[in-house]
C-alpha cells in the first residue's frame, strides 16, 4: 500500500514538472498570443551586444537588465529560452507555495486560467517578481533568506517595492487586531498618498519616472465590470478577518487587503489599479483554503465566484460581448 502511494506521489510530481515545463515554453515563445508587452521584450533582449550590454533605452529595472545581458552575452540562449526560463521558475515557485495548502489542485487550476495568461505570457517580470516576494513570506523565519528573496523581486519590478515594508512588520502582524489597525491606517494613509500625488505631483518630480508610473496613470479610463470583484473581495477580508488566524494568513490576508484597498483608492479604476488588485488576489488565493476557517464553505463559494468572473471578464470578454448585444 505504502509503495501504490509512493509510486502515485512520484507520478504526480512529474506530471505537474512536465506540465509547467509545457506551460512556460507556450509563454516564453509566445505560442498563446503576441502583445506589444512581448514584441518590447523581445525587442529589447535582442539588441543586448557586448557594445550595449544593457541594451536599448527601455523602462525596464536594471536587476532584469543584468540578468537579460547575463543571459544573452554569457549563456548566448535566444529570447524564447530565456523567457521560458523565467516563466518555469515563476510557476515552480508558485506551484510550491500552492501545494503547502489544502485542495491545492484546484488553487493552481483557478491560477492558471486567471492569472497565468497574464503574468507568465505578458508581464513576466511581474510574474517572477511575485513569485519570489510570496516565497519570502513563506520563508519569513530565515529571515537573511527571505529579505534576498523580497529584494530581488522589488528590484525585479518596483511595483512591489511596499513588500520591503511587510518583510519589516512581519513580527508586528502577528496579532490580528493589529492587522485590522494597519488596514484602517493603509487605508487613510493611501487616501492622503492618492491627494498628494493627484494635486502636488511637481513634489515628487525628482522620482523616476517608472516609480510614478505606478501611482499615477490615465485617469480617464474607468471600467465598471472590476465593482463586483470588489465587493466580493471585501467581503471576503470581512470574513477572514473575523477569524483567528496563524500569523502566516494574517500577513497574506493583510497584503490581499492592503492591495485591495491601494487599487481602489486610484479614484478612477484603471489599469494599474487592476494591477494591483492582482497583487492582492494572488494574497487571497494563499488564504481562502484555510481548513480552519470558520465559514470557510461560504468564504470558499465567494471566492470560487470571484475566479468564474475572472474567466468570464478576461478569457471570454463577456462586457465586450454585452455591450455588443446590447447594441
Amino acid at each position: 500500500m505504502f509503495l501504490v502511494e509512493s509510486r502515485r506521489k512520484i507520478f504526480f510530481k512529474y506530471t505537474e514538472f512536465i506540465l509547467i515545463l509545457i506551460l512556460s515554453l507556450l509563454a516564453g515563445y509566445n505560442i498563446i498570443y503576441e502583445t506589444t508587452d512581448s514584441v518590447i521584450y523581445a525587442s529589447h533582449y535582442n539588441s543586448v551586444s557586448w557594445d550595449n550590454y544593457l541594451g536599448d533605452e527601455v523602462y525596464f529595472e536594471y536587476l532584469y537588465k543584468l540578468l537579460v545581458s547575463f543571459s544573452k552575452l554569457i549563456l548566448n540562449i535566444d529570447y524564447g529560452l530565456f523567457a521560458s526560463l523565467l516563466a518555469f521558475v515563476s510557476l515552480q515557485i508558485k506551484f510550491y507555495l500552492f501545494s503547502k495548502r489544502p485542495y491545492s489542485i484546484y488553487l493552481k487550476i483557478a491560477y492558471l486560467i486567471t492569472l497565468y495568461p497574464f503574468y507568465e505570457s505578458l508581464r513576466m517580470r511581474a510574474g517572477l517578481a511575485i513569485a519570489l516576494v510570496y516565497l519570502a513570506i513563506e520563508l519569513r523565519h530565515r529571515k537573511v533568506l527571505s529579505l534576498l528573496f523580497v529584494l530581488f523581486g522589488a528590484f525585479l519590478h518596483n511595483s512591489l517595492m511596499p513588500f520591503i515594508l511587510f518583510w519589516i512588520f512581519y513580527n508586528y502582524l502577528k496579532d490580528i487586531r493589529k492587522v485590522k489597525s494597519l488596514i484602517k491606517l493603509g487605508l487613510i494613509f493611501g487616501i492622503i498618498v492618492l491627494v498628494l500625488f493627484k494635486y502636488l505631483d511637481f513634489i515628487f518630480g525628482f522620482l523616476d519616472f517608472r516609480v510614478l508610473a505606478y501611482i499615477i496613470e490615465d485617469q480617464g479610463y474607468f471600467n465598471i465590470w472590476i465593482l463586483p470583484k470588489y465587493f466580493l473581495l471585501g467581503w471576503m477580508s470581512y470574513l477572514i478577518l473575523k477569524e483567528k488566524l496563524d500569523s502566516l494568513n494574517s500577513v497574506l490576508i493583510f497584503i490581499g487587503t492592503f492591495f485591495v484597498i491601494l487599487s481602489f483608492s486610484v479614484i478612477k479604476i484603471n489599469m494599474l489599479s487592476l494591477s494591483l488588485l492582482d497583487l492582492g488576489v494572488f494574497a487571497y488565493f494563499l488564504v481562502v483554503t484555510n481548513s480552519d476557517l470558520k465559514n470557510k464553505t461560504f468564504i470558499r463559494f465567494l471566492f470560487i465566484v470571484m475566479i468564474l468572473m475572472e474567466i468570464s471578464f478576461k478569457i471570454f470578454q463577456l462586457p465586450v460581448l454585452l455591450l455588443y448585444l446590447l447594441k
